[in-house]
């Protein structure tokens, strides 16, 4: 319940930050952020201005965050690649390659929207990928996982 509450939140401060008309700039400074070691769930496909697209139950996508190293999973498929992080939170992913084990709904455009990544931010348990165009955003909740 806490975290619907912190993501509402979130959306809310999004949507009110977008209000602003174009002379106006809101400028928040972020901290860096490190993702090494840490591993998430993705929770839902997000479009500004747009409905929240929640993942089936079904399909559950994790990925981990190494050191300058990618993997995860979903659908019988595997992934892995190179991933870069950089001044203002900006994220880069590269040499990212795929089985094809199995055809999932969800899962191609998972992979695009994570090869579009652009910028980042964790906010509480919440990581939010950013793409290149600012319309769409991957949202993972973070997870304790110990190897």
């Amino acid at each position: 319940m806490k975290h619907q509450r912190i993501l509402l939140l979130w959306i809310l401060l999004t949507f009110l930050l977008l209000s602003c008309s174009q002379e106006s700039t809101v400028i928040i400074p972020l901290p860096e952020q490190d993702l090494r070691n840490t591993h998430w769930i993705l929770v839902a496909f997000d479009s500004i201005g747009g409905a929240v697209e929640l993942l089936p139950a079904n399909e559950q996508y994790p990925i981990w965050f190494g050191d300058g190293l990618v993997n995860g999973n979903g659908c019988s498929n595997g992934y892995e690649g190179k991933y870069s992080t950089g001044e203002r939170n900006t994220i880069t992913f590269s040499e990212m390659r795929s089985t094809r084990a199995q055809d999932c709904p969800s899962y191609w455009p998972y992979l695009r929207e994570l090869n579009n990544a652009e910028t980042y931010i964790v906010v509480c348990n919440f990581l939010y990928l950013y793409s290149k165009d600012n319309i769409k955003r991957l949202i993972f909740r973070k997870v304790n996982y110990e190897p």
